[in-house]
């Protein structure tokens, strides 16, 4: 599945490609003026083949996606129990292959369990249960769910690892 980051009227959304071209080839179909332009210029850079398509080229640029690193899916929507609205914001990202041999390390031994997201201007490193944010009380009717790790940096979440790496060596994990 090839997932794309669309920016519209500020509002980052990642999707499915061709999700993402039915969607906008509607909302041109069915605009006029300036919001058609806005859609329309989206649907060209999506037929284009590009990632991150913008509905202008002043439009707010992901934090986290670097040159060593890509947008991805892991095949599950991420969920925000605190905020539902916003939770479809989140950009899914890979790990940066810059990182240290031990960060890329402890990353593997989460493989399939461990799935980074740029979130409301954060890395959000949720676990399987896709959380990314703090929720729930506990209760039968509201269980408690949070994201692994919240940083502001690829430079603090490769430090976590190795400092992981280092504790799942000394328990005999790795």
């Amino acid at each position: 599945m090839d997932r794309v980051m669309t920016i519209c009227y500020g509002d980052r959304r990642s999707w499915d490609r061709w999700e993402a071209i039915d969607f906008f080839s509607h909302g041109a179909a069915a605009c006029d003026g300036a919001e058609k332009e806005r859609y329309t210029t989206i649907l060209l850079k999506l037929i284009a083949g590009e990632t991150i398509c913008a509905d202008s080229e002043d439009a707010e640029g992901l934090k986290f996606l670097r040159e060593d690193n890509e947008l991805t899916w892991c095949g599950d929507d991420p969920v925000d129990r605190t905020d539902e609205e916003h939770a479809h914001t989140a950009i899914e990202l890979t790990l940066p292959t810059g990182l240290s041999d031990k960060a890329k390390a402890c990353w593997d031994y989460f493989d399939g369990t461990a799935f980074a997201y740029e979130y409301k201007g954060r890395l959000v490193v949720t676990d399987e249960s896709l959380d990314l944010a703090e929720c729930g009380d506990g209760s039968y009717e509201a269980p408690f769910g949070a994201p692994r790790w919240v940083t502001d940096s690829w430079e603090e979440l490769e430090r976590i690892l190795e400092e992981t790496y280092d504790d799942l060596e000394a328990d005999g994990c790795l």
